[in-house]
């Protein structure tokens, strides 16, 4: 075949398969990357392509040209013959990146805006962000994909087909969700409870094709019908979706989409069907009633024909529950993560729901992304690790919820890729979890960690972010932190947690490394085989430190003699002193922290599992005088007013002894914390502060104290401050602290 030029850029066309073999193949001897450019070496040629924009999530952007290491221009199809020959793919890897290629071409022409759901479903154009060949369509004809894929918008009837009871098989388990129903809205009431179930016409064409019977009869000689309804393709193909609806349909399709051809197993819909029960059972109540916006689509009934007295794979239908959230509110999350030449839709939905904040558009980002955790990633962390269900929840299985602009809640799909924990199991009805897919610890960090953090949250930090490397560090800095309360809201999920936070390396799943192997990842024999390691970003984040209850630092006053020390506050030792302190009202006035010594205590040791926060008391000649939070600023509700670097400090401070107040102790004090912070990490170059606005003493020591600076008022939520700043190299005039 010779050397076509696309229409498409070339950045668009390889950006999946460059950045699904980084992911795969990152430390194959053929593959060099740095943050400019990657090159792959063959044997007797290398080429090389420019990073546009090089992610710390690995949504990598590239730049048009291929060229040798000469410079000499190159074309898609020299980098996949180098591919092929390096990986020894087999001859039809070319063949469906190319076939690929041209589906994308075709498709491209077809953007248009997204104003509902059902068009979110339809323009999922790129497809998976990390795959050889996103939106290969195999075992279909150019004009059945035009006819049935969602990217064309078409819509059609189905037909339903007349079947001897003796040969239907059909499993209902919701009065809700029924074959009776849909027969009424798709055939009109008189069939309603005639024996028709119904069929895609791909599957239809294809049990005719095979000769397929129905007992002793031919399936070409059975009474069908043609829908009164137009149903339309979602983002799968083989889900359909009709306005008003009172269910989807799935079906058993025999065209290849991606890595596997799209056959329905009964013995996975049974197991769909068993974690549909787990759902309607009254031990997920409390769950659902503390998260209403989140909502299962619920896979109750399924069914098709039987051969040999075994339902026929081939004829499986399924019934999945209706969207519950308003059709111009809910989006697929994948398709609001794509970017093709633009920013994806979801930042331009968080920086319009974000607009009146006066903050920096990474700030912006961030508040939208904080609820974005809450409202759609805490409810399934939270049914994994409170409840014991695990949900596949990729981006495509994900639709979001929003009100002005926020996002509210989610809808999961596909219980097909849905099991228990170990205590999912043991606390649900065994009648009903017999046969539910159970999974350990370690395949728990790996699977359902790699479907939730690799794909779903790595990839909407990469959308959000969008080609800004501190909005993507802001953004995963913001992530782990959320990692960490949840570590304490949810112990079962330590094992999960901890796996995210420490690890350097974690695993995911290797498309490119599938397809190259030729391989369908639903039947091949051992599917764990395509996952493989990659670093993990969140290590790449600032890295906790360990701190002893030693003194950190002190100094004498060469003055009067006077030593003033810092050490990591010690709840067993100072919790009475910390409970005095907070109980005088010239404390409690600016702190608010006027507790109980049990709500302190759980105060304190919260801080001690903290990311961010260093809780210190400082002395004088060996005797407590006050007490700082040392907090890393980038972290903090201070962050969107300062707009702080990635290693800058912030403290907050009290003197709980009246006998210092107003004396040059303060002073000291605030300069030995100053100093702390610079020599704890050589990375600080700015400290923060934000006291009440009134509150003159510490606004006076501040300005007083070499390197610091106080700036503008303004307003947080709960209190008006004002700014202060502390700059190291206006500081080291005075203080060395090479």
């Amino acid at each position: 075949m010779p050397n076509k030029t696309y229409g498409a850029t070339n950045s668009i066309l390889v950006q999946p398969i460059l950045n699904s073999l980084l992911r795969d193949f990152s430390d194959h001897r053929s593959v060099c990357v740095d943050e400019s450019k990657l090159v792959i070496k063959g044997g007797s040629e290398s080429l090389k392509i420019n990073f546009h924009y090089y992610s710390l999530v690995g949504l990598h952007r590239y730049e048009n040209e291929i060229t040798d290491l000469e410079g000499h221009p190159k074309t898609i199809e020299d980098l996949i013959d180098l591919l092929v020959t390096i990986f020894s793919a087999e001859k039809e890897f070319k063949e469906q990146f190319l076939k690929n290629c041209e589906e994308l071409e075709k498709i491209l022409q077809r953007k248009r805006e997204i104003t509902n759901y059902l068009e979110s479903e339809q323009m999922l154009f790129l497809g998976h962000p990390f795959h050889p060949f996103p939106k290969l369509k195999g075992n279909i004809s150019n004009e059945e994909i035009e006819k049935y894929s969602p990217e064309y918008a078409n819509g059609f009837e189905i037909i339903w087909v007349q079947v001897d009871p003796n040969y239907l098989s059909l499993i209902e388990t919701s009065e809700e969700i029924t074959l009776a129903a849909l027969r009424e809205f798709d055939l009109g009431l008189d069939k309603k409870d005639e024996p028709f179930i119904p069929m895609h016409p791909l599957q239809y064409e294809d049990l005719i094709r095979a000769n397929f019977k129905i007992g002793d009869r031919d399936l070409s000689s059975s009474t069908f019908l043609y829908g009164i309804r137009k149903w339309f393709a979602c983002s799968s193909m083989r889900t359909l979706y009709s306005p008003d609806a009172p269910s989807y349909l799935k079906f058993s399709l025999p065209v290849k989409l991606t890595n596997s051809i799209r056959i329905l197993n009964g013995s996975d819909l049974k197991r769909s069907n068993v974690i549909n029960q787990v759902f309607e059972g009254q031990e997920l109540n409390d769950f659902f009633n503390q998260y209403p916006h989140f909502h299962i689509q619920r896979e109750s009934t399924f069914g098709g024909i039987k051969a040999d007295d075994q339902l026929d794979d081939r004829t499986i239908f399924q019934l999945r529950e209706k969207l519950k959230g308003k059709v111009e509110e809910s989006y697929v999350l994948a398709t609001l993560c794509e970017s093709i030449d633009d920013a994806p839709l979801i930042r331009e939905i968080a920086l319009e729901a974000t607009k009146d904040l006066n903050f920096s558009d990474s700030y912006k980002i961030e508040n939208w992304f904080s609820r974005f955790l809450d409202n759609v990633i805490k409810p399934i962390m939270a049914l994994a690790f409170g409840e014991g269900v695990l949900v596949g929840a990729h981006l495509q299985n994900l639709i979001v919820e929003f009100k002005d602009g926020y996002p509210i809640g989610a809808e999961y799909r596909d219980c097909q890729g849905t099991g228990l924990t170990k205590f999912g199991k043991e606390r649900f009805n065994p009648e009903v979890t017999k046969e539910a897919l159970v999974i350990d610890e370690d395949n728990i960090n790996k699977v359902f960690g790699y479907y939730l953090v690799v794909n779903t949250i790595f990839t909407t930090i990469g959308a959000l972010a969008f080609k800004n490397k501190k909005t993507e560090f802001i953004l995963l800095n913001s992530f782990k932190n959320f990692l960490f309360d949840l570590r304490k809201e949810l112990p079962r999920g330590t094992h999960f947690f901890d796996y995210w936070i420490d690890q350097e390396q974690v695993y995911q799943k290797g498309n490119f490394r599938c397809t190259v192997g030729s391989n369908d990842e639903n039947t091949m024999e051992n599917p764990w085989a395509i996952y493989n390691r990659i670093i993990n970003p969140l290590s790449s984040l600032r890295k906790s430190k360990t701190y002893s209850f030693d003194n950190l630092l002190e100094k004498v006053n060469p003055r009067n003699g006077k030593k003033l020390s810092l050490r990591k506050i010690n709840v067993d030792k100072d919790l009475d002193i910390f409970h005095e302190w907070h109980n005088k009202d010239f404390v409690s006035e600016f702190w608010e922290l006027n507790f109980s010594k049990e709500k302190l205590k759980k105060y304190l040791e919260d801080l001690y599992e903290s990311n961010s926060t260093l809780p210190l008391i400082v002395e004088l000649d060996g005797s407590p005088i006050g007490y700082f939070e040392v907090y890393w600023a980038f972290d903090d509700r201070i962050a969107p007013y300062c707009n702080p670097s990635v290693y800058d400090r912030g403290i907050h401070l009290l003197f709980g002894e009246e006998r210092v107040l107003r004396t040059r102790h303060v002073f000291d004090a605030l300069a030995l914390i100053t100093d702390f912070c610079f020599y704890d990490d050589p990375r600080t170059e700015h400290i923060w502060g934000e006291p009440r606005a009134d509150n003159t003493n510490v606004l006076k020591f501040a300005g007083a104290l070499t390197g610091w600076e106080v700036l503008e008022e303004f307003s947080f939520p709960h209190k008006r401050a004002r700014l202060l700043c502390c700059t190291k190299s206006v500081r080291a005039k005075e203080v060395q602290y090479e």
